[in-house]
Order: structure tokens, then C-alpha cells, then sequence
């Protein structure tokens, strides 16, 4: 090549480049900056997680002085004292602000016991109760639940992330008391009979359906490959049943309850391992507040039914849940 081809390459080329950097940086004449480069697509669009955990909480059942003075007859505490639980999460960001949830879990072991306490000679507190009866051999029959909602984002704040929640939780659980001891008053006396049920015998088993709409906030926190969540829902709209089966007398109590109070708390905490790819950890507490309704009894030994007006039956729930999982994002 000739030195005089070089020089006209150089002269066509040079002034190209100097116009690309030019536009890069914008004017510094005028201050005027350069227009954005596109920006490669980001966010995840759907996550998964998979998540094992411990669960621990009290339901209560109880009955009560209908139609007489409405004081306490009854209480059954039904105790989940230590379950393990398989769970998992998905969530689909339909728009910029809007994400749809569906998550729940399931118990796969446990170790429960049950309380039953009655009041046979009138109530003046817990300690005046007359009878008592305690079970270590408590079965999880079934416990789960599934949680189908969605999150609307409201606002920014450099690292905080407001949003508005709403959905629909469903939980339930059966538990089913085996043997026992007992303390029973009887014969004029007072806490005066001590003995034992025979040993794997089926006593009573119970169990609870909750049904919750719920609205709540959520407050996100991200640094880096950290984010913590906290959230709060509530409901005053909660629909409960129950079932009540007493084996040895063959009788079958059914309760159906006036709409209740929720309350739920969780926080959470993920960080990023890989790209897409978190650890994760939860800690979830809920708590259904006393309900009470009417009694359905079904007697079939004797071939009767008897009802009983509310408020002659109640029930309430409490649960806590610490777990940890993995979680991926495409």
C-alpha cells in the first residue's frame, strides 16, 4: 500500500471515530447529554421455591354453658408441639406492579399432645377446672395449607418497595388422641379419681377448616443480593368449621361459627447465591381469633340428634412456622 492510499484511509476513518466518541459522551458545549443506550431486558418474570420447615402452634376447642350462664364446660387444647412441613412458592409478575402467588405446605411428621379440661362444677377460672385428661400419643392426621393471592406494587423508596396485598388462605388439620391419663371428679369428691385409658386406644379426634380472604402491605428491602420482606395481612372475614368425633361414646359434634378475625405476620429474607438462584428463610406467624356458633350433635348409638344454639361451641387456631428453602427465577 502506498503511503499516499494510507493517508486517505486515515482521513476517512479518524473523523468517523471521532464523531462516534463525540456522541457518546453528548455536547459538553451545551451540557446537553447523550441518549441512553438500550438497556438489556432484566427481572424475573417467574420464580419457584421449594422450602422445608418447623411449625408449632395450639387449637383451641371449647364448649360452653348454653342456654344456661354461658360459662366454660370445655376446652380442648390440641398442641403441635413439633412438625416438620414441605412446602413451596410460585410467583408470576403478570405486570411492572402486579404479581400473582400461589404457595402452601403440608406436615409429614410431628409430635403432638392434647389437653382436655371441663369444668363440671362451674367455672371460676382455668385452675377451678374438675376434670383433666392428657394424651402424649396425638396423631397429625392431615395439616396443610394453600394460599392463592397477589401483590400490587404502590411505591418507591430507594430501597423500599411498598405493595398492597389481597388473596384467599385455606388451612386445615385433624389430629386424632390415642390412651391418656386422667384426673376426674366423681361421688361428691374433687380431683379425687386418678387413672389411665387403655393404651392405643382411639379417644377423640378433631379437626378445623379455616377459610380466609385477606388484604395486607408488604415492605421489600434490597441491597445488592439481599432483599428482606415483611409482611402483614388481616381479615375480618374469616369462615370456620369443626368436627369433634368421640369415639368410645360414639357421638359426633359438628360447630359451624360466625365470621372471625385473622391477623398474619411474615418476614423474610433471600439472598443470591447464583445468578437467578436465592437461599431463602421465613419465619410466618397466623392467629385465628376466638370464634363461637352452634353445636350439631349426632348421637349414633342412640339414634338422636340434639342441637344447641350459639354460642355453645368455640374454636381458635395459632401457628408458627420457621422455614428455609431454595428458590429459582426464569
Amino acid at each position: 500500500m502506498t503511503r499516499t492510499a494510507l493517508l486517505a484511509i486515515l482521513a476517512l476513518t479518524l473523523p468517523a471515530a471521532t464523531l462516534a466518541t463525540d456522541a457518546d459522551a453528548g455536547d459538553p458545549a451545551t451540557g446537553v447529554p447523550a441518549a441512553p443506550k438500550a438497556a438489556a431486558v432484566s427481572g424475573i418474570e417467574f420464580s419457584a421455591e421449594v422450602f422445608t420447615g418447623y411449625l408449632t402452634g395450639v387449637a383451641g376447642e371449647y364448649v360452653y354453658n348454653v342456654p344456661g350462664d354461658r360459662s366454660k364446660l370445655s376446652q380442648l387444647d390440641w398442641q403441635i408441639d413439633d412438625a416438620a412441613v414441605l412446602g413451596g412458592r410460585v410467583t408470576w409478575r403478570a405486570r411492572d406492579w402486579l404479581s400473582l402467588r400461589l404457595g402452601g405446605w403440608f406436615v409429614v411428621a410431628s409430635d403432638n399432645a392434647m389437653d382436655d379440661f371441663d369444668w363440671l362444677e362451674g367455672y371460676s377460672g382455668f385452675d377451678s377446672w374438675s376434670d383433666w385428661s392428657h394424651s402424649e400419643v396425638t396423631d397429625m392426621v392431615k395439616a396443610y395449607q394453600v394460599d392463592v393471592g397477589g401483590a400490587a406494587h404502590l411505591h418507591q423508596f430507594g430501597p423500599l418497595s411498598l405493595s398492597a396485598l389481597a388473596g384467599y388462605r385455606f388451612m386445615t388439620f385433624k389430629m386424632a388422641s390415642y390412651g391418656g391419663h386422667y384426673i376426674y371428679s366423681g361421688f361428691g369428691g374433687f380431683r379425687n379419681f386418678v387413672g389411665k385409658f387403655p393404651e392405643g386406644e382411639l379417644g377423640i379426634s378433631y379437626q378445623q377448616w379455616w377459610h380466609t380472604p385477606y388484604v395486607g402491605l408488604a415492605m421489600d428491602y434490597t441491597s445488592g443480593p439481599l432483599k428482606i420482606t415483611g409482611e402483614t395481612i388481616g381479615s375480618p372475614l374469616v369462615i370456620a368449621r369443626d368436627k369433634d368425633t368421640h369415639h368410645l361414646r360414639d357421638i359426633v359434634f359438628r360447630e359451624k361459627f360466625t365470621r372471625d378475625w385473622m391477623v398474619g405476620f411474615s418476614l423474610g429474607v433471600e439472598y443470591v447465591v447464583f445468578e437467578r438462584v436465592a437461599l431463602t428463610a421465613r419465619a410466618e406467624y397466623q392467629r385465628y381469633f376466638l370464634t363461637k356458633g352452634g353445636t350439631t350433635a349426632v348421637d349414633a348409638a342412640a339414634g338422636s340428634v340434639a342441637r344447641f344454639p350459639k354460642p355453645g361451641a368455640g374454636a381458635d387456631m395459632n401457628t408458627l412456622m420457621l422455614s428455609l428453602g431454595l428458590k429459582a427465577g426464569l
